[in-house]
């Protein structure tokens, strides 16, 4: 077990347990540390970045909780089920969330980080803050109104799904970007204002940053984590080839994917291929897309069965001279359709659409 650290199950079903006091020298908490515990209240000292998930489930007499004020990171069900909750203060340095599996009290695999704890009424976020996270509020059915303070900038996928007595929504004024269901099934909202800052509505950046997190030495979602497996049908392929000349960095290259040119921080899907002299940067290469010689792709969603023709360049820097396109829902990244062709030596600027037969694309 790492220093200061508290291990996972550390104090699982102690039924007697009902006070807590934390070194102030703690940095984790593991996963189902205190689950199903008395716990009345709990202070956690500043130092602590991460609470793992289901740390404090169940704890149904948990009223009072302090949250580290440098916490970075809160995987999914830790306050869960914490029925005697009623309020809770977000620190504005929390970043990310993790998904967990428990299936006695599955709503679906990924929870939320208060799921359950249907009497947490009062939410209230640190001054400065400008992120709201993935999954933070998710299935937390008793939020009847939130305020999302002005500094916040950007809200993440699910961080309110299903909060199904949530009436009243007040949206930052400097609302840039929303991702994918943040209020999906909040079927009691009746009238909402969306500020004219934002410019990202949608799954497409969700999309996008979900493939980014499998990335990385320390990825937010670790498929080689054996302690959270995940199991899906994999197709019966070869394994992938990497070239004489192929340059891989940081990138995921799954089965029947053959590499002749520069694969950098991607992910790229069963059968994909990329000739040489082609260069794939920060993008997602679906199953059975060919990257043809010469060819540049650059923060960019390619769709299924899509060829990318030789030279031609996707996601570069827009022009003065381009005409105008919307990219409301793209931001600054660009989708190529599936099943379509790419002509040679075309180029797609970033945030464009690319659809053959429908637009985009300018020829140089």
């Amino acid at each position: 077990m790492a220093k200061n650290t508290i291990g996972a199950n550390a104090f699982q079903y102690c039924s007697r347990l009902k006070k807590i006091t934390l070194s102030k020298s703690l940095i984790s908490i593991g996963a189902d540390a205190f689950t199903e515990t008395p716990i009345q209240e709990i202070d956690i000292p500043d130092n602590v970045r991460e609470i793992g998930s289901g740390a404090f489930m169940g704890c149904k007499s948990l009223s009072s909780v302090k949250l580290s004020q440098n916490i970075e990171r809160i995987d999914a069900y830790a306050f869960g089920y914490c029925e005697s909750l009623t309020e809770i203060s977000i620190p504005r340095s929390l970043k990310t969330s993790a998904s967990a599996y428990y299936p006695k009290r599955m709503y679906d695999y990924q929870g939320g980080i208060f799921i359950g704890s249907n009497n947490l009424r009062s939410v209230t976020f640190e001054d400065g803050t400008t992120t709201i996270i993935n999954h933070l509020f998710r299935y937390a059915g008793g939020l009847e109104k939130i305020v999302i303070p002005d500094t916040v900038t950007t809200i993440k996928e699910a961080a309110f799904q299903n909060c199904t007595n949530l009436k009243e929504v007040t949206l930052s004024k400097k609302l840039e970007k929303t991702e994918g269901y943040i209020f999906d099934g909040c079927s009691a909202i009746e009238s909402i204002s969306i500020p004219d800052t934002v410019s990202v509505v949608g799954t497409i950046a969700s999309l996008w940053e979900a493939n980014m997190d499998l990335l990385g030495t320390n990825p937010v979602f670790n498929l080689y984590d054996k302690e959270w497996r995940i199991y899906s049908k994999s197709p019966i392929m070869p394994p992938h080839y990497a070239g004489a000349d192929a340059v891989i960095s940081n990138s995921l290259v799954t089965e029947g994917c053959v590499v002749h040119g520069l694969v950098r921080h991607s992910v790229l899907y069963a059968g994909v291929r990329i000739e040489p002299g082609a260069v794939v940067e920060d993008s997602i290469i679906m199953p059975n897309s060919v990257i043809e010689r010469g060819a540049v792709v650059q923060k960019t969603i390619v769709g299924e069965n899509a060829i990318v023709g030789a030279k031609a360049r996707v996601g570069c820097q827009k022009l003065d001279t381009d005409a105008d396109y919307d990219t409301k829902l793209t931001g600054d990244i660009t989708l190529v359709a599936s099943a379509v062709r790419v002509a040679d030596g075309l180029r797609i600027p970033k945030g464009m659409v690319y659809n053959c037969g429908k637009g985009g694309g300018f020829n140089e």
